[in-house]
């Protein structure tokens, strides 16, 4: 019911409108109407006017974010995914293969730990190669 007395009073507005526009075409004069909405012809120029800019601004700036923006992220991130992946790859490699990270002048193993460690502590004579059995 709301919805058929706002289109009743919707379509009475826009009767109104249209006769006194056709009025002031037959007769040359205009109506009280239409000046009194002239004056708001200018005004509704100029906020049209700012609307297109803002929208052409936002359109621009959308543009530039899909078609500049956008990619150069993603290759960043395709990049740095791809490298990640390779990392970890051949860090798995490497466990299963065997090898390992060695710490820098350290042994790779508690055998080769106790021979360096006996190779330094030595009285400077090397008689004591074959007794690193005994030591352990």
């Amino acid at each position: 019911m709301t919805a058929v007395i706002i289109f009743s009073i919707s379509f009475l507005g826009l009767l109104i409108l249209f006769l006194s526009k056709r009025r002031e075409l037959k007769t040359g004069v205009k109506s009280p109407l239409g000046v009194f909405l002239a004056r708001y012809d200018l005004k509704s120029e100029q906020t049209i006017s700012k609307l297109q800019k803002f929208v052409s601004a936002t359109i621009q700036a959308v543009k530039y974010f899909l078609l500049v923006h956008l990619p150069e992220k993603g290759k960043v991130k395709i990049s740095e995914t791809k490298e990640s992946v390779l990392h970890n790859y051949n860090k798995q490699k490497d466990v299963i293969m065997g090898k390992k990270e060695l710490p820098k002048n350290g042994a790779s193993s508690f055998f080769l730990r106790k021979v360096s460690e006996n190779k330094n502590s030595g009285n400077g004579n090397n008689n004591e190669r074959g007794k690193i059995e005994e030591i352990l």
